[in-house]
């Protein structure tokens, strides 16, 4: 982003603004930034995990595997995909598409 002190404007170059618009389809940038803030508030579970080994905590744990799935949706997530674990019952494996 670049500041135009005379417009007092700000300006994207040309190539930007599609990337942050759901124009981009697949290279919308907007909606994988939705996730950082997703492992953000998971972080020092995913952290324990490494440091403990074994185990873990993914986005069912944190809210609920409805809550989660009702987010990748959300996320435009066009197929979403929950396996159970046998040897983990407080944790899902989410597999996730998004069509082009």
């Amino acid at each position: 982003m670049e500041y135009l002190p005379d417009t007092d404007e700000y300006e994207l170059p040309g190539s930007h603004p599609a990337l942050l618009t759901r124009s981009a389809a697949p290279d919308n940038i907007a909606l994988f930034a939705q996730d950082i803030g997703i492992l953000g508030q998971i972080e020092d579970k995913i952290v324990g995990c490494f440091r403990q080994g074994g185990g873990g905590a993914g986005l069912g744990t944190m809210w609920g595997e409805e809550l989660a799935v009702e987010m990748l949706h959300k996320a435009e997530f066009d197929a979403i995909d929950v396996h159970r674990l046998e040897h983990d019952f407080q944790n899902n494996f989410y597999v996730m598409r998004k069509d082009a």
